[in-house]
Parts: structure tokens; C-alpha cells; sequence
């Protein structure tokens, strides 16, 4: 403290009368004022007490966002882990419709890396998936011809995303569903047939 209020020169004379004692029984430290002006030294004082408390105060503020920026990476290394695992396309688009990011079942639908991926639309791509609506909320069925020319029915889930009220873009996934469809379809046609033949 008596460094802190020290002049920045030996030739000025110092500002304020103080002695540093501490050879109290106690262990303590006191600072002894000799000048006739206390609250204008306790002023500087406290002043000078903050500005020792600055490099503790942003070794917190530096030890609090290395702690925030380590779960955040943790978060995300788990949120890849996940989207990795899903077997089924998905991706996340931002709000102009451009790609921020997919899984790898989405890269080998559209025959990218999310790398190449980032930052194009659906214009930019040489062989769009076709069952991505940025304007859609929900689910839907839709049918799509594969490359070697057999239907496909997906069942897709999209869904936009929101930080409050602004739109940040939009997350989908689909699922190839083309088998159970087929089954659908040939349990109700069995169903129909076996209701004309009581008649």
C-alpha cells in the first residue's frame, strides 16, 4: 500500500505523511498518518487499495471465462459425438439458408464434406438433397427419386430456431421410411381386398 501512494519520483516530496508498521503483537498492519488531512488520505488510500485489486480481480475475470469456455467446449464435443451417431441426414442452416453445419449422414447424402458445405444454399450445391424447405415447420412426408432412380419416402423434421425473438435458422432431419410406407400401403390394400371379399 505505502508503494501504491508512493510519488512516481524521489525527488517529490511525498504526498501524504504515512508510516508502515508491522511490528504489532498481533501480526497486523498499520499505517500511521502524521498529516492533519484524514479524509483526503483515506480517499487516496482507497483509491490506491483498488488499483492493488485490479490484477486479482482480472485473474478471477480470466480464471471464470477459461471455466465457461472449458464446459462450452465439453458441450459441444458432446453435441458432435451425438449428431455423429445419428444415422438418419441432418443438418443446421442459418437464417439467409445457408449451411452452418450436418452430420455425416448428410455429407454422403450430398456427396460434400460439411467443410465444403459451409456457407453454401442449396443453389450453390451440385446434387441438393431435395427434401430441405427452409419455409417449413414440422413434419412432412415426401417422396424423392434416389440416384439409381428408386422412390424414396422421407419422413422429415424441421424446425426453426430461435434466440428470443430472432430467427437464427433452421435444424432438419430425415429418415428414409421407405419400407415401412411400402408395408403400410400393402396392409391396407390386404385390408381392403378382405373387406370386399365378405361381401
Amino acid at each position: 500500500v505505502s508503494e501504491a501512494l508512493r510519488p512516481e519520483s524521489a525527488n517529490e516530496a511525498r504526498l501524504w505523511p504515512v508510516t508502515v508498521d508491522t511490528s504489532t503483537a498481533e501480526g497486523h498492519t498499520l499505517l500511521r498518518i502524521s498529516g492533519q488531512d484524514t479524509i483526503g488520505f483515506l480517499f487516496e488510500l482507497t483509491n490506491a487499495l483498488a488499483l492493488l485489486d485490479v490484477p486479482v480481480q482480472l485473474e478471477d475475470r480470466v480464471r471464470r471465462r477459461r471455466d465457461e469456455l472449458r464446459r462450452v467446449r465439453r458441450e459441444r464435443a458432446r453435441l458432435s459425438a451425438l449428431l455423429n451417431a445419428i444415422p438418419d441426414p441432418m443438418y443446421f442452416k442459418d437464417a439467409d439458408g445457408a449451411y452452418e453445419g450436418c452430420n455425416p449422414a448428410f455429407e454422403r447424402a450430398v456427396g460434400l464434406t460439411e467443410q465444403e458445405l459451409i456457407g453454401r444454399r442449396d443453389a450453390d450445391l451440385p446434387n441438393p438433397p431435395g427434401w430441405v424447405d427452409t419455409q417449413s415447420d414440422g413434419r412432412s412426408l415426401t417422396w424423392r427419386e434416389s440416384d439409381e432412380g428408386v422412390g424414396r419416402c422421407l419422413d422429415v423434421l424441421s424446425a426453426r430456431v430461435f434466440d428470443d425473438d430472432q430467427y437464427l435458422g433452421q435444424v432438419a432431419i430425415a429418415r428414409d421410411i421407405t419400407q415401412l410406407q411400402q408395408a403400410t400401403d400393402a396392409a391396407r390394400r390386404a385390408a381392403t381386398v378382405y373387406e370386399h371379399c365378405g361381401e
